[in-house]
């Protein structure tokens, strides 16, 4: 047995929007050259103290001749490039960046002859950077196990060793470290 339609739709009280009041604004359009960051691309997982690229999607609405294209990491200029800038969508990269710290704050920004718009000239990103990659030796001779801490330490590993007793008893406790 089925409800009526009425029943089974309670409806919806109408509401008067005659007297509502709607203001509009015209928006310029933008017209002539302009250059704008679009994003920021950092990498997957940076580690600290990892050297990586760091790319960057610029956008011109007309062609550019030379364009000044920084980076700046942690409110300092750490690179600098001249280029030209074709219209539509292109691509800088930013190589051999050091992982500085456990976050650094990324900007970029373009200046071109002629700019339009200033307002969308740079873009900021943070990026967490991972800290060094830890290894637990569980060993019930950690003497024996020191040969192999010691080769991972060179590697930059954080190393512990522990007797078996010393085996965390759950997840929090071991990334509690």
């Amino acid at each position: 047995m089925g409800l009526p339609p009425q029943a089974a739709i309670p409806s919806k009280p109408r509401r008067n929007y005659r007297s509502v009041e709607i203001d509009t604004v015209p928006l310029r359009s933008v017209s002539g050259p302009d250059a704008a960051v679009v994003s920021i691309k950092p990498p997957g997982a940076v580690r600290e103290g990892e050297i990586f690229d760091l790319s960057a999607q610029l956008y011109s609405a007309t062609p550019v001749g030379s364009a000044s294209i920084r980076l700046y990491q942690n409110n300092l200029l750490v690179s600098e490039v001249q280029r030209e800038l074709p219209q539509g969508v292109s691509e800088v990269t930013f190589p051999n960046l050091r992982a500085e710290g456990r976050m650094a704050l990324y900007e970029v920004g373009v200046t071109a002859p002629d700019d339009s718009t200033a307002g969308n000239n740079r873009k900021r990103i943070a990026v967490v950077h991972a800290g060094r990659p830890r290894v637990l030796i569980i060993d019930k001779n950690p003497i024996q196990a020191e040969l192999m801490a010691e080769a991972l330490r060179a590697s930059d590993f954080d190393v512990e060793i522990r007797p078996p007793v010393g085996l965390p008893a759950d997840i929090e406790e071991f990334e509690a470290g």
